[in-house]
């Protein structure tokens, strides 16, 4: 896999957190980070391993506002599907932020195939002798 970097503001939205509060995180210790040309940018694995891990309570409670905006973080995951692909990999404990992350991508993922799917059933007619035909 490419050691992939994401930006605090991309970190923030994922986290649902403003780019400072993810800075403090980094320089706090509890996000692993690093400066690239005078940028922070936070590694892949340190966002899952901080999902997985756990956190303290205060932050806990600040992700807490991401759940409210599933579009936010579902757009960071739609630029980085390589974070949804190491999500559906990890193994989470029951009750964390990473499980949580792992059902709701299934979740996604399922509705997205119901509207498939109906898009699909809209999109067939029926010819003259009332057979099935595609348009």
């Amino acid at each position: 896999m490419d050691y992939v970097l994401m930006s605090p503001e991309e970190t923030a939205e994922l986290l649902g957190l403003s780019a400072q509060e993810v800075v403090a995180l980094i320089e706090s210790g509890e996000l692993g980070g690093l400066k690239v040309a005078g940028h922070w940018k936070v590694p892949l694995k340190a966002i899952t391993q901080l999902l997985a891990a756990g956190m303290k309570p205060q932050t806990a409670n600040a992700l807490e506002r991401v759940f409210a905006d599933r579009a936010a973080w579902q757009r960071v995951f739609g630029a980085h599907p390589e974070v949804t692909q190491q999500i559906e990999a990890g193994e989470f404990p029951v009750g964390s932020v990473g499980a949580y992350l792992m059902e709701s991508i299934s979740l996604a993922r399922s509705e997205q195939r119901g509207r498939e799917a109906t898009a699909s059933n809209d999109a067939a007619l029926l010819d003259d002798e009332g057979e099935v035909r595609r348009a």
